[in-house]
Formats: C-alpha cells, structure tokens, sequence
C-alpha cells in the first residue's frame, strides 16, 4: 500500500511537470537594429535541465548577424557628418568677427580699469580694498585678452 501511494504520488509529480513546461520554447535570439544581441525568452535556457549549459546546443547563435555598420554604411555616416567647406568657412568668420567684439569690450575694460589705478587724482581716490580689487578686475581682463588672442589666431589658422 505504501509502495502505490508513492508511485502514484511520483506519477503525479512527473506528469504534472510534464505537462507544466509542455508551451515552453526556445529561447530566440537576434540582433536588434542598433547591433545589440537579444535573448528573447531567456527562461526557457533553464527549462528543460538543472542549467542552461544543458540548452545550448538548442539556443545556439544564428551565423548570420548582420553588423550594424558595415563598411558601406560607415562611409555614408562619416560623409553626413563632414560639415562642406564653404559651411565651416561661414561659421568659422562668424566666430571670428563674436572673438573680435569680446576682444574690443575687453580691451576697453582694461583701459577704464587701468586709468582708474594709474591716473593720480582717480587714484588718489581709492582705499586700499578698492585698489585691490581693481587690479585683480585688471589682472583678469588682462588673462582675458591673452586667451582671446590666442583664439582669434587659431581661428585664423585654421584651414
């Protein structure tokens, strides 16, 4: 009597089991459009074994992926992402004449700043913490006009 009870009961548990993982498929998988390989379904690799090492053979991966880029393609994308010369031309003068403006309103900052810690009766009228700051106002403008320079000559130099 013990004996059919547990067969029974192991009947019962295998065919259950049996019929529980019966819809279940393989897991698919492929590469979306952005190159990236997808495993679609991946609780299907643990179905049928204690691992999915036990599926590969079934999963396996399609020979034919197809890359993203392809030699073709890349040329087209680095050709839509070249800016025409004449392009590169017009905005290159566009900055040149922003670097210029800043170079003018930047020069014109030091000359004020400067009268005003050099010419006697305007600095005769400054404490010290004024004069102090005045001259790191000056110093900045000054770093300024180096960095401006420096720019408005590569911007001419470049082709």
């Amino acid at each position: 009597m013990k004996y059919s009870f547990l067969l029974g009961s192991l009947f019962f548990i295998v065919t259950a089991s049996n019929s529980l993982w019966a819809g279940v498929t393989e897991a698919e998988r492929y590469v979306d459009t952005q190159g990236i390989e997808v495993i679609h379904n991946r609780s299907a690799a643990l179905v049928s074994g204690n691992s999915a090492s036990s599926n590969v053979s079934k999963i396996g991966v399609s020979p034919q992926l197809k890359p993203v880029l392809t030699a073709n393609n890349l040329a087209m994308v680095e050709s839509k992402m070249q800016i025409p010369k004449q392009e590169q031309q017009k905005r290159d003068s566009g900055r040149l004449s922003i670097l210029n403006q800043e170079m003018m309103m930047e020069a014109s900052a030091y000359q004020t700043i400067w009268r005003a810690l050099h010419v006697p009766n305007m600095k005769a009228s400054l404490d010290i913490e004024s004069t102090r700051k005045l001259q790191q106002s000056l110093n900045d403008h000054e770093q300024n006009i180096r960095l401006l320079t420096s720019e408005i000559i590569n911007t001419k130099k470049s082709p």
